[in-house]
């Protein structure tokens, strides 16, 4: 599967471009176009994605001829079709396409990085391959999320969140393959959040790794009588944290658990 896109709506938008710059830094052949019959007939119609960027600018029964022609092309041509944009304009849009024909939508401001993840997750699908697995990193600390993102981005699909409810919030929607905790978080610590995934059925099972910055006997023994995988500490290395979570993804025990099962 191609990784071609066409990207519809308010080429001036600042968001819109933040979208097409994401899609193209991962390798993402992306078209640029307004939400015009004759632009987007120019540019094209048989790229494999398309994504419609909604907002003020592109909203409204005034575009109703532009919606009935995306959507006798989706229908025509079967393109992953993507939506991205507020509650409201969504239920705007739903008068004029129908939601079976839409393969996924995002609320704005847009997660890129989801983006992107969802869409090589369907090109693995497609093409028999195996998509990168998904990790979440909570921590409170602005420094140490992005410099573990930065070690691991290269081999898995990697998400942030600051605090222990926007890491629910978000598992509540997204499904990621392993969480990595902070224990030393203000306000709502890592046992407490551990506490709470635990008790959500929907999301109890995901395995989780304790990320600290201490080393003493009593912490790690506390941290050995919970349900956790592993306890990682900041000051690893980053080859030896990715080295210790591929080790984790490719050992016996994650297969047996999670591994996919011959038919």
């Amino acid at each position: 599967m191609d990784k071609d896109v066409l990207l519809i709506g308010n080429t001036r938008s600042f968001m819109y471009n933040a979208v097409a710059n994401g899609l193209k830094h991962d390798g993402f052949k992306t078209e640029t176009v307004p939400m015009i019959e004759d632009e987007i007939r120019r540019t094209g119609v048989l790229q494999p994605f398309w994504i419609l960027y909604l907002d003020e600018e592109n909203v409204g029964k005034e575009f109703r001829d532009q919606y009935s022609f995306i959507k006798e092309n989706v229908l025509m041509n079967n393109p992953r079709f993507l939506i991205i944009g507020h509650d409201d304009e969504l239920q705007d849009i739903y008068q004029f396409i129908p939601q079976d024909i839409i393969t996924k939508t995002y609320p704005r401001p847009i997660n890129v990085q989801q983006l992107v993840s969802d869409m090589n997750r369907i090109i693995a699908d497609e093409e028999g391959g195996e998509a990168k697995k998904r990790i979440l990193i909570v921590d409170d600390t602005p420094a140490s999320l992005h410099s573990l993102q930065k070690s691991l981005l290269q081999r898995y699909d990697v998400y942030m969140c600051n605090s222990g409810m926007s890491a629910i919030t978000f598992l509540v929607k997204e499904r990621v393959d392993l969480i990595l905790l902070d224990v030393e978080m203000p306000i709502v610590d890592g046992m407490q959040v551990l506490e709470m995934l635990r008790s959500e059925p929907t999301i109890r099972d995901i395995p989780i790794m304790f990320l600290t910055s201490k080393s003493d006997k009593e912490h790690v023994m506390k941290a050995s009588k919970l349900n956790i995988e592993s306890y990682l500490l900041k000051s690893m290395s980053p080859r030896l944290l990715v080295r210790s979570i591929d080790n984790f993804f490719e050992s016996p025990s994650y297969q047996k658990r999670f591994g996919k099962k011959d038919i």
